[in-house]
């Protein structure tokens, strides 16, 4: 992670977070990933400058506080890809790096959107190469020891209101990357998982504790996927006081894991369940069945830990019959689960269904890829686009808010029915 001082004149380094107007409110989670990259600069001396544009409406008056720099480095997700080109107006083109998921499954059209200089993978490598010099799209090499990256810097972000029970919280990751990655919605990077070791992850939760929080959510692709290594990690929590939350799969769970997360301060886990229909769980390569999405979800109300499950409305192949399994199986689960969350699948590049329509029946205006997965409460929510050989777009539409009001707002008198043109 060292770069030689002689490489660099010290100079002076602007980093922006973009906005996400799509979402309900944006200063809830703070951004971890370019608050690593502030770590990193400032470990080699360079004077970091963090302008902060979650939340802000008007994004030309908010350009106009980004200080003169030697560089900019930008961060984005797909659906941030149209803002963040609106700032590129107001800063060098020349003296810009953009790294996050766009940059990394995206990077040619990155290029062709006006950035210069892309990073493509660890953004805290890529950043250094960055600075030695390296321009145009940049291949970081992977981070092989994560234990060697600073923690990000918390002190940077202000106005955030995150809470766990309504307690204080903040997030971290104890590791980069999925273990299962095969799903064919998904837009990961392909360099598998890495894990943190948990002496670094405890020193971590140490410096967090002494900022003040006593809450924490791991934001992890699946916790539990390392057994003996996470549930060490759940000890220290436990011993160092916190409650907390985390991301797993229902293959994971089982009577020993959640007896253990429910011990050690564990309040929620969020199951990425996506659909009722065994067929569509197929179609997507997900990797479980309604089964153990069933088992796993009952287990851990068993052990008194809340329960959010993730569903997707309109994956490869949907249809009237599998979206009436979908409620059958949400109406079961029911008691089980204290929170769903309904969203529309998106074809994001680096995903198998962008990169290979042909192989799914799924197809996708090209222009959906910028849309969030989910929103509807923003104004400015543009919803994504998609369709199947079964099911056009705006019946996809009527279909997500008919589950929305019946699950999520808790309109228990609504029942199935097949949703027509």
């Amino acid at each position: 992670m060292d770069i030689e001082t002689e490489s660099v004149d010290k100079p002076s380094f602007t980093l922006i977070n973009p906005p996400s107007s799509f979402l309900l409110s944006e200063r809830v989670m703070a951004p971890l990933g370019i608050l690593y990259i502030a770590s990193v600069l400032k470990k080699e001396g360079v004077k970091v400058n963090f302008i902060d544009l979650a939340g802000r409406k008007d994004l030309e008056e908010a350009c106009k506080e980004i200080p003169c720099s030697h560089y900019y480095g930008l961060t984005s997700t797909t659906p941030q890809f149209p803002s963040v080109q609106e700032i590129l107006k107001y800063i060098p083109q020349e003296d810009t790096v953009l790294g996050g998921p766009q940059a990394t499954v995206a990077p040619k059209m990155c290029v062709e959107a006006g950035f210069d200089n892309v990073v493509v993978g660890d953004g805290e490598n890529g950043v250094l190469d960055f600075l030695r010099g390296k321009r145009g799209i940049i291949r970081s090499e992977p981070i092989k020891n994560l234990d060697e990256v600073p923690f990000p810097d918390r002190s940077l972000v202000k106005d955030y209101n995150y809470s766990i029970n309504n307690i204080p919280a903040t997030t971290m990751v104890t590791s980069r990357g999925c273990a299962y990655g095969r799903c064919s919605f998904c837009s990961q990077s392909n360099l598998g998982i890495r894990f943190r070791s948990v002496e670094n992850v405890v020193e971590e939760l140490k410096q967090i504790r002494s900022l003040g929080y006593r809450a924490l959510m791991i934001y992890d692709d699946e916790l539990f996927f390392n057994k003996r290594r996470d549930l060490k990690i759940c000890y220290w929590l436990s011993k160092l006081g916190f409650i907390w939350r985390c991301f797993s799969r229902s293959d994971l769970i089982d009577e020993k894991i959640a007896s253990a997360a429910q011990y050690t301060g564990c309040k929620e886990i969020l199951l990425g369940i996506e659909s009722g229909s065994d067929i569509i769980l197929k179609n997507i390569n997900k990797g479980t069945t309604v089964a153990q999405n069933r088992r796993a979800i009952k287990t851990l109300h068993e052990n008194k830990i809340r329960v959010k499950s993730a569903m997707i409305i309109m994956l490869p192949g949907e249809s009237h019959e599998t979206l009436r399994e979908t409620w059958e199986f949400c109406e079961e689960m029911e008691p089980y689960v204290s929170a769903w969350d309904f969203t529309t699948c998106v074809a994001y590049p680096g995903s198998e269904i962008y990169r290979d329509p042909t192989k799914f029946d799924f197809n996708f205006d090209e222009k959906a890829m910028f849309s969030a997965y989910k929103g509807g409460g923003s104004s400015v929510w543009t919803p994504p686009k998609v369709w199947t050989k079964e099911l056009s777009y705006e019946v996809g539409l009527k279909y997500r808010k008919l589950f929305e009001d019946r699950f999520k707002s808790g309109r228990k008198n609504l029942k199935f029915k097949v949703i027509k043109e």
